[in-house]
């Protein structure tokens, strides 16, 4: 009210409102502790009508109480602040953390070797990967625990086997690792052609010939070992003494399909017992 010398008086009316409570804020995306591969994240949420919001103290735009911005972001741990303030000048802050992980997770598979060859049709397969990632092994999610995964993988035919193991970590990223497995169940064939069972040569020297798989091994009398090509023919010498063969009654010819790493084998063998006359 103000009044002047002579009586007049004026009057006005103002109506304030105390305000002590802190403005609403509600962040929709994204949720705290996020892992993420993008170099930006989409900030939204909404907060009282009136009210100014920042992020990371910039002012961004408010429409009709809902509000979206873009965060730019840096490799590893980032802390974004938002904060609303109303026309009273109250506060309220919301903090959410966002890790930037662009490198594809550590997957490491320590079985089966690359390119194995094995008589069974169960494979083992173990390996390790980095803390939170998910393994899946041909498509079948693996329980990962204290960083490592196992599980056997049955074969009903031989032949070529391809194991697709892959990674995918907390932030996105993918990591993956193939295996080659081939199954062999059949044991090798052995086929001596020279010389004849309990026949007589004049020489001390013999040449054993004959043909075996592929890529298979030859071991007479665990002394001579020789590896066969492609065609499995193979000749391998030997030294008589007067007599039979000079270890027991035969010399003993046995084949170890070992064309590549194995980690079993097939082993067939033959016998010949062999004079000099």
């Amino acid at each position: 009210m103000a009044a002047d010398p002579a009586g007049n008086i004026k009057m006005q009316n103002i109506i304030v409102f105390l305000d002590r409570a802190a403005p609403d804020l509600t962040v929709f995306t994204p949720r705290d502790g996020l892992w993420t591969n993008q170099s930006r994240v989409l900030i939204t949420g909404a907060t009282e009508e009136g009210a100014f919001v920042t992020i990371n103290g910039q002012n961004i735009n408010v429409q009709n109480t809902v509000f979206s911005s873009y965060v730019s972001l840096l490799e590893g741990p980032n802390r974004i602040e938002l904060t609303a303030k109303d026309p009273a000048g109250n506060k309220r802050a919301v903090i959410r953390n966002v890790c930037l992980d662009t490198r594809p997770p550590e997957l490491s598979v320590t079985s089966p070797a690359d390119h194995i060859w094995t008589s069974s049709n169960v494979v083992l397969v173990t390996g390790s990967v980095d803390f939170g990632a998910e393994v899946r092994i041909n498509g079948e999610r693996m329980l990962v625990t204290d960083f490592v995964f196992s599980t056997s993988l049955r074969y009903v035919s031989d032949g070529t086997q391809v194991i697709e193991v892959t990674a995918r970590d907390m932030a996105g990223n993918d990591a993956s690792v193939t295996r080659t497995v081939v199954i062999d169940t059949i044991q090798p064939f052995i086929n001596i052609t020279f010389p004849l069972d309990n026949s007589n040569v004049r020489h001390r020297m013999v040449s054993v010939s004959g043909q075996t798989e592929p890529g298979a091994t030859i071991v007479v009398n665990t002394e001579t070992v020789i590896k066969v090509g492609n065609d499995g023919l193979f000749s391998v010498p030997v030294v008589m003494e007067d007599g039979l063969a000079k270890r027991s009654d035969y010399r003993r010819f046995k084949v170890r399909q070992d064309d590549r790493i194995r980690t079993d084998t097939h082993s067939a063998s033959a016998n010949r017992g062999i004079g000099i006359g």
